[in-house]
């Protein structure tokens, strides 16, 4: 019983936080469907990539001896740059290429 009552507050917070996340996300994709009258599933793919390779450099850069703030700044750059080109290659290839099969 003792179990329960400690984390019931907890657990109440993390499905109130995973359920605002997934609302919010909901939200976008009917504003992005609303604006464009097509449905675009590729903003989670793209900040997971760039989340993937903000790791991947950050990692990079502290088994070389990097650390600090300069660590940071020299895993963002290259972790937008990677992202931002796959972005511009899933628009010119999928989100494109849908648009003109439909139009």
């Amino acid at each position: 019983m003792h179990c329960i009552t400690t984390d019931l507050p907890f657990r109440l917070a993390d499905g109130i936080s995973a359920g605002a996340i997934i609302a919010l996300i909901a939200l976008g994709y009917t504003l992005v469907y609303g604006v464009l009258q097509l449905i675009n599933f590729a903003h989670s793919e793209i900040f997971m990539f760039g989340a993937l390779f903000g790791l991947l450099f950050l990692n990079f850069a502290t088994q070389h001896g990097i650390t600090g703030p300069f660590a940071l700044i020299l895993a963002f750059i290259p972790a937008m740059l990677a992202s931002g080109i796959a972005a511009v290659l899933l628009a010119v290839t999928a989100v494109c290429m849908g648009a003109a099969r439909y139009a």
